[in-house]
């Protein structure tokens, strides 16, 4: 049985846009700084940990078909949209199947960068 959300999304095609899906947000170095970051799977693309960017799980990312695409995310009244960079490729950077790796600017904007070390319930849709 799928969960809240997951009906809307089919593994190789979009049946209708993603809204309101439950997901862990954890942080994410978008800086190329951090230990073992490679480079991002959306070409073209290039990021820093002052933009607004997101890394999805490979259930998300779907082959790039999300790249540079921009999803919504949502916590406690607060709403933050930010761009689909690269696809989480370990435990560390997507730590359950259900987590979006943040750049620090996303979580500053949900006023949740006090907890930057922590992995807080969000929601997230496409725009």
């Amino acid at each position: 049985m799928l969960g809240p959300g997951e009906a809307e999304f089919k593994k190789g095609q979009w049946r209708s846009k993603v809204k309101n899906m439950k997901a862990t947000l954890t942080v994410r170095d978008f800086g190329g700084i951090g230990i073992g970051r490679k480079s991002r799977k959306c070409e073209g693309t290039y990021s820093t940990n002052f933009g607004y960017f997101v890394a999805m799980p490979s259930k998300w990312f779907e082959n790039k078909k999300r790249c540079n695409k921009v999803v919504e995310i949502k916590r406690n009244g607060r709403t933050v949209t930010a761009e689909v960079v690269d696809e989480c490729e370990s435990d560390s950077e997507c730590p359950n199947k259900n987590s979006i790796g943040a750049s620090v600017a996303v979580w500053g904007a949900l006023n949740i960068a006090g907890n930057i070390h922590a992995a807080v319930d969000v929601t997230w849709s496409d725009v």
